[in-house]
């Protein structure tokens, strides 16, 4: 395993300074590294994901498109949560460093990460919202028909704590009593803030809408009435 690590790291780094010296390679290369992003080990797929984000600037638009067309398909097919945060994962860091590229692909991964973004998982979330970002930065022009969803997915978000207890005083209260009464049966199963991660499911929605602001100057009067509203009552 620590052989792999580092073989991956080295590979990372031959890509990103001489990518365009490795054109013979690279057919092999991205062979050898999309079954990686399926290892049970995380710090693989981690490293997978950057060597595969390098690789997309400087390889051929045709193994670009079988990289992409790889990821897509695995978040189509595998309905498994943790190989689908790696594809969605990839595909942002792919989209970071050759977004020149991934324009025409904006409209078949776009309903996907959206509908991802949906489900229960605050890690998925953040990722998905990562990836938002990421397609909004570097596509621009392909992503302006999809603002107003990812506005309002962020502005949902970015209000998401489903951990805090909003109007439920007497119950409080009646919990500060039995406190002061010596009931501590419940001590072992409190709920920990340690496993709260709605919090970045927050920070990458505030991320996003940052990213949407300072890119779409036409759109400012619009935030003004949309968004800070939501952003002064947080």
């Amino acid at each position: 395993m620590s052989v792999q690590l580092e073989a991956l790291d080295i590979l990372a780094d031959l890509l990103s300074r001489f990518g365009g010296l490795l054109i013979t390679f690279q057919s092999q290369i991205l062979s050898a590294l999309l079954p990686q992003l399926s290892s049970p080990r995380q710090a693989v797929r981690k490293r997978t994901i950057v060597a595969l984000s390098h690789l997309a600037m400087s390889c051929h638009a045709s193994l670009y498109g079988k990289l992409i067309d790889h990821l897509v398909s695995g978040l189509t097919q595998d309905a498994t949560t943790p190989r689908t945060r790696t594809y969605i994962l990839c595909i942002a860091a792919v989209c970071r460093q050759a977004g020149h590229r991934f324009g025409e692909y904006v409209e078949k991964v776009m309903p996907l990460v959206e509908q991802y973004s949906k489900q229960e998982d605050d890690e998925l979330r953040e990722y998905c919202l990562q990836a938002f970002e990421a397609f909004v930065q570097r596509c621009p022009k392909e992503m302006t028909p999809h603002i107003p969803v990812i506005i309002d997915l962020c502005l949902s978000y970015i209000s998401y704590d489903p951990n805090y207890n909003y109007d439920d005083a007497e119950a409080e209260e009646a919990n500060m009593m039995d406190t002061e009464d010596g009931d501590d049966s419940g001590d072992e199963d409190e709920y920990s803030d340690d496993d709260d991660m709605s919090w970045k499911v927050r920070r990458a929605s505030a991320k996003c809408l940052q990213a949407i602001i300072t890119t779409r100057h036409e759109l400012l009067a619009q935030f003004y009435r949309t968004a800070s509203p939501t952003l002064i009552a947080r």
